[in-house]
């Protein structure tokens, strides 16, 4: 009777061990994602320059890569005064007087 009691006092205290080992370990794992939470705001502001970059490099190609405003406007005039668009514009369009 004495050795079952001794093997069942045994056997609550590997599981109190066991137990306490485990809270440990969530408040560990509690306290590491407290402080990764508290990191957020450092992702997102990194992720707002990285997409501010990244729209400044992309109108920058887009800028090197088709022609800027001005020769854009002078080559949407040229459209509009050549003869094609004269001959293919709409019946009620007016006339552009040229």
């Amino acid at each position: 009777m004495e050795k079952v009691a001794t093997k069942k006092a045994n056997v609550l205290n590997v599981r109190e061990k066991a137990r306490k080992e485990k809270e440990k370990l969530q408040a560990a794992k509690a306290a590491h994602a407290k402080h990764e939470r508290s990191n957020d705001h450092l992702v997102d502001k990194r992720k707002k320059e990285v997409l501010a970059e990244k729209k400044a490099q992309a109108n920058r190609v887009y800028r090197e890569r088709y022609a800027n405003a001005a020769a854009a406007g002078f080559v949407q005039q040229q459209v509009e005064t050549s003869s094609l668009y004269l001959v293919s514009r709409a019946m009620d369009q007016p006339d552009p007087g040229i």
